[in-house]
């Protein structure tokens, strides 16, 4: 019989304890219990996510081999290790075993009832996970604690604080007044890689940083929280996102993290929400400007 064995370590749970080593060892006592031979093929995905199936390469060739007639029985720790996803991971299942492949769990068998709830449990823990971190952020950024990377026109005190940086702080209200103008976001990028100056992380100014600082409500002394959901394109394995209802949204007020004045940010949005509809907008006029 030709068992193929997949483990996958996903670069986004570096914490859950699968290593890639203890997949495979589990799986391998597992055989080694049955005492019957077996032919063992490894595919292993390192720091792949689960959430898109085509960024697994591992996974996708075994799939081939299973459709070729070349595996009898595929085992994995977990059955998540499949995917992260209940839905996800109960059809790749089907379609493996309507190729006439067995699928197995080291550790939680081949039952299929069994099967359906630990996919349950294991998505139902994800979700409780999703939530524990989002109240953490809010409990930290309402403590003072703001994580991540630091927006532009904010540094770090000593003790991690989040404050605006002076120098920066400036040049983040030149934007919102140039855009106020008539520039637009292409413009306002040519003329500060033109001045020479950098971005936050020393490279060059793009269109979409213009419009991520433009938007950008902290500038605002406000943080939002549960905005925009994310999720991953199956098909494309693109990420993208859909907006959450506005009674969803958490905000805190910071004050004390405040650059752009309220009148002059919304000023801003009503030219961006304008420009839309109607176009791209320039900050010189020519014969064809927003064709």
């Amino acid at each position: 019989m030709h068992v193929a064995l997949y483990a996958r370590y996903s670069t986004e749970k570096q914490n859950d304890g699968y290593s890639i080593e203890a997949q495979l060892d589990a799986c391998h006592r597992r055989l080694k219990a049955d005492g019957q031979p077996y032919d063992v093929t490894e595919y292993i995905d390192r720091a792949k996510s689960g959430t898109t199936i085509a960024g697994r390469t591992a996974l996708m060739r075994l799939i081939g081999d299973a459709a070729n007639g070349a595996v009898d029985q595929v085992m994995v720790y977990k059955f998540d290790r499949l995917g992260r996803n209940q839905a996800e991971t109960a059809t790749l299942i089907q379609d493996l075993e309507e190729t006439g492949v067995r699928v197995v769990s080291a550790t939680e068998g081949d039952d299929p009832l069994a099967r359906g709830m630990h996919l349950v449990f294991a998505e139902h823990y994800r979700r409780q996970l999703s939530e524990r971190t989002l109240a953490g952020n809010i409990k930290a950024a309402e403590a003072g604690r703001i994580g991540g990377g630091a927006a532009y026109g904010y540094r770090r005190r000593d003790d991690g604080e989040l404050e605006p940086d002076p120098e920066q702080k400036e040049l983040v209200l030149r934007v919102f007044h140039t855009y106020a103008e008539g520039w637009s976001y292409k413009g306002i990028a040519r003329e500060l890689n033109r001045e020479g100056v950098p971005t936050e992380r020393g490279g060059e100014w793009h269109a979409s940083t213009i419009s991520d600082i433009l938007q950008n409500e902290l500038y605002l002394g406000r943080l939002i929280f549960n905005q925009r959901m994310f999720y991953r394109d199956r098909k494309t394995g693109r990420r993208r996102y859909r907006w959450n209802p506005e009674d969803d949204w958490i905000v805190l007020q910071r004050p004390d993290l405040g650059i752009v004045p309220k009148d002059l940010f919304d000023a801003v949005q009503r030219r961006r929400e304008k420009r839309s509809h109607n176009g791209p907008a320039t900050h010189r006029s020519y014969a064809l400007s927003g064709l």
